[in-house]
């Protein structure tokens, strides 16, 4: 009963007051978690503040600092498990229907691309919270648990893509565990969770009088305990044309794929290369469509397809990410912005590529509020992610599905602090603190009932919070982060949109001449 599992969690810490061993005892915990639910599956969740050092699966520190092994034929390592006894327990658990979650609260490496197997294998979740701070931390971590455990999940996943003639799936990309080429196991899956399956020809030809179909099928057991099956069935027309191809082309889809392989790739291939090649794909799509369907066009004008007009800027995005990026970023934040990628569906992979920025300084005075005839809320328009776009005296917001940024311009209005926060001057507030962070719900103005509107409805949306800090100008370290959201500007040891267009350009440019 609950009373009893209280009493033991409040009985523990007295328990163990006196025990002399140190450490973490993650592997087992674990391993004791699946023979417990290895007969009837479910979800296992955990908590830790350090890598596991004790009993089986443990880790010691690497010999080497993992800096050294960037841009070095050793950089894969980083993202691979270091010992096998994760992996075994990571397909183990999926083989038995149970998933795990992982809360990382660390002061130091915890080695999430080997610890962080079990989640990717099993369709579970990791929560990273690098020098867990409670005043800024804690309402975040708190949410995403009640998400965890009130979102509709599906247990013991077997999924299958069935398509038409002429068509075969060619690869499956997710935190999955794929058992045979037919069939994908998920112990856990929910309605936060996607996968991606790429197709290619068979080598039978295609009718293109008619149409190619493709069938997703899952069965899975409910939360009550009932075995079930949902398919989706699509038909899709076929066309021999490249026109017709590139004007039916789904630009977030393809962004999305992209992003999966290019993650799936780190475990083999240094990043420099996997970056390269991203900006090669570009560049041979964009050459394509020239060739094919703008050959009378000058060569030194640079043609973007309709549905394809910002496939570069978003390329750019993929390779500026956390994940792959250049600069020494380290291992756990590598991977725990893999595992979250390869974990995304559609809408929010673009919304982290490309983050979504307001200006909150000159809002419309019926901005983010209900309309009377439709109920419908209006929300202000989006901007582009660049400082050219930005003002001293400006508010803007930053919101990449992981982390929102309010930054502070540093001539901002008095009154506009004032309106939001109460105070007359940015230097009162306390970028630490994250009740000093968001403005006080007790101030009733304008400017601040359409700040909260807008977190309402993005928190809604999501069906949790995400970690929220400010970013004042040229005081605080979050403006680091700030201005690496800002993907169009030259950043995260990259090129700017322009210089990178420009970049693509000539690739087009000396292939066509």
């Amino acid at each position: 009963s609950r009373n009893l599992l209280v009493d033991l969690l409040n009985s523990l810490p007295q328990r163990f007051s006196s025990a002399d061993t140190r450490g973490s005892a993650l592997g087992p915990a674990i391993t004791a978690s699946l023979a417990a639910l290895a007969s009837r599956g479910g979800q296992v969740v955990t908590f830790a503040a350090s890598y596991s050092s004790i009993g089986c699966g443990s880790l010691s520190p690497r010999d080497v600092p993992e800096s050294t092994l960037y841009g070095t034929d050793k950089e894969p390592s980083l993202f691979v498990p270091r010992e096998t006894f994760w992996r075994e327990l990571g397909e183990e658990c999926a083989e038995q229907g149970v998933g795990v979650n992982l809360f990382l609260c660390p002061s130091e490496p915890v080695e999430i691309g080997t610890i962080g197997t079990v989640a990717s294998l099993t369709g579970g979740d990791i929560f990273f919270y690098p020098r867990y701070n409670p005043s800024l931390d804690e309402l975040t971590l708190l949410s995403q648990l009640r998400r965890l455990f009130t979102r509709e999940t599906a247990y013991n996943c077997i999924v299958r893509v069935r398509c038409s003639k002429g068509l075969r799936v060619s690869d499956y990309l997710g935190n999955i565990y794929q058992r045979s080429t037919l069939d994908v196991d998920i112990a856990t899956c929910d309605s936060d969770k996607a996968i991606c399956a790429s197709f290619e020809h068979s080598g039978v030809s295609l009718d293109d009088r008619g149409n190619a179909y493709i069938q997703s099928a899952i069965l899975y057991t409910t939360s009550s305990g009932e075995r079930r099956v949902r398919t989706c069935n699509i038909a899709v027309p076929v066309c021999t044309l490249a026109g017709n191809v590139y004007r039916h082309t789904h630009q977030e889809t393809l962004i999305t794929y992209w992003t999966k392989q290019a993650i799936a790739e780190m475990s083999s291939r240094p990043l420099q290369k996997i970056r390269d090649d991203l900006t090669q794909k570009c560049a041979a799509i964009l050459l394509s469509y020239r060739k094919n369907c703008a050959a009378s066009t000058p060569p030194s004008q640079l043609i973007l397809p309709e549905q394809l007009k910002l496939l570069p800027i978003f390329t750019l995005t993929i390779t500026k990410n956390r994940a792959l990026k250049g600069r020494n970023v380290v291992s756990d934040v590598r991977n725990y912005h893999a595992h979250r990628l390869v974990a995304f569906g559609v809408r929010p992979t673009m919304n982290f590529l490309y983050p979504q920025v307001l200006a909150l300084h000159d809002l419309m005075e019926n901005v983010c509020f209900p309309d009377q005839s439709t109920g419908r809320v209006e929300f202000p328009a989006l901007m582009r992610d660049s400082y050219v776009w930005m003002q001293n005296n400006g508010l803007y917001l930053s919101d990449n599905e992981e982390q929102m940024i309010l930054w502070i311009g540093g001539s901002i209005s008095p009154q506009l602090l004032q309106d939001l926060y109460g105070v007359e001057s940015m230097h009162e507030l306390d970028p630490l603190n994250v009740r000093d962070s968001k403005p006080p719900l007790g101030t009733a103005t304008l400017i601040s009932t359409q700040l909260h509107n807008i977190l309402l409805y993005r928190e809604s949306r999501r069906g949790r919070k995400i970690k929220f800090t400010i970013a004042r100008q040229d005081l605080d370290a979050s403006e680091i982060d700030f201005s690496d959201m800002l993907v169009e500007d030259k950043n995260n040891d990259a090129m700017s949109y322009v210089d990178y267009l420009c970049f693509v350009h000539k690739q087009i440019d000396d292939a066509v001449s």
